[in-house]
C-alpha cells in the first residue's frame, strides 16, 4: 500500500520512571507490554506498533485514523493481573506526528521527523500532541544550521559587541553601558532571539560569555589608550558558568 497514506507517530510515556519507583521494575515491564497489547488490538491490520527503546514507541497509522489513535493514547489506563494482584495504572504520553508525503524515501527520515515533533512538544510547548508542520520543520532545519554555524562564526569573530548606554535621568550623562551580543553573518545582522536560545542549550553560551568579556576588555583597553575614561560596562554571564570552578 502507498506509504503516503500513513502517518508516523512517535510517543513515550510521561513520568514512566515514577511507575518503576512506585510499583517496581517488574511491574513497569508488564505495563509496557500490556500498553502495547491494548493499543495493537484496536489498530487496523495494515497498521504497525513497535517499541523503540525504554518507554518509547513508534506507530505507523493510516492518516484518517490518526485522531482516533491519539485519543486512545490520551490518559489511557493499563489494566492487568500480575502475581495475583489486579492493577489499573493510568498513563499519558508525549506524541509527535509526522504525515508521510511523496518526498520521503528513507524510513530513518520519517522516524526522525516524528521524533523531532515529539521532542519539541516535550521540551518546548509541553503539549501532549505535536504535529510536524512545514513551518515547524523549517524551524528545525534553521536551528540545525545555526548549531553548526555558531562555532565557526565564533572562530571567525563574526559576533560583535553592541553597547546599550545607561544614562543618568537627572543629569542626562552617560553612567554605564551593557554589552549586547550581535551576529553579523555575510552582511546580515542575525537577531539574538534566533541564536541565543540555541547557545543556552549547551556550553556554547559559556564560550560566548567569555568571548564577550574578552572583547569588552579589549575595547576598554583601547578607549583608555585613546584617553577616554570608560564607564562601567555590564557583561551578561549564563548560570551555566556557575559550574565552572575557574569562573
Amino acid at each position: 500500500k502507498c506509504i503516503q497514506n500513513y502517518a508516523a507517530i512517535c510517543f513515550d510515556l510521561i513520568r514512566f520512571g515514577f511507575i518503576n519507583e512506585k510499583y517496581g521494575m517488574e511491574v513497569g515491564d508488564v505495563v509496557l507490554r500490556e500498553f502495547g497489547k491494548q493499543l495493537t488490538k484496536k489498530m487496523d491490520s495494515d497498521e504497525m506498533l513497535a517499541r523503540q527503546v525504554s518507554d518509547q514507541f513508534l506507530a505507523i497509522v493510516r492518516k484518517e485514523n490518526v485522531q482516533r489513535f491519539v485519543e486512545r493514547l490520551s490518559e489511557m489506563t493499563v489494566r492487568f493481573e500480575f502475581h495475583d494482584r489486579q492493577y489499573g495504572i493510568p498513563v499519558d504520553v508525549y506524541a509527535g506526528i509526522y504525515e508521510i508525503d511523496e518526498r520521503d524515501s528513507h524510513g530513518e527520515d520519517v522516524i526522525a521527523n516524528a521524533y523531532a515533533a515529539m521532542n519539541y512538544g516535550k521540551s518546548v510547548t509541553k503539549k501532549n500532541v505535536t504535529y510536524l508542520t512545514p513551518e515547524l520543520n523549517a524551524s528545525f532545519k534553521e536551528r540545525k544550521l545555526f548549531e553548526m554555524g555558531i562555532p565557526i562564526a565564533m572562530a571567525k569573530e563574526e559576533f560583535l559587541v553592541y553597547y546599550q548606554p545607561k544614562v543618568n535621568s537627572r543629569t542626562g550623562l552617560l553612567c554605564g553601558a551593557k554589552a549586547l551580543i550581535r551576529w553579523l553573518h555575510e552582511g546580515e545582522l542575525i537577531s539574538p532571539g534566533k541564536f541565543i536560545p540555541i547557545m543556552e542549550t549547551n556550553d556554547m553560551m559559556c564560550e560566548a560569555d567569555f568571548y564577550m568579556l574578552r572583547h569588552v576588555c579589549e575595547d576598554v583597553k583601547e578607549w583608555i589608550a585613546e584617553g577616554i575614561v570608560p564607564p562601567t560596562i555590564s557583561v551578561n554571564f549564563s548560570r551555566r558558568n556557575l559550574m565552572n570552578e575557574h569562573l
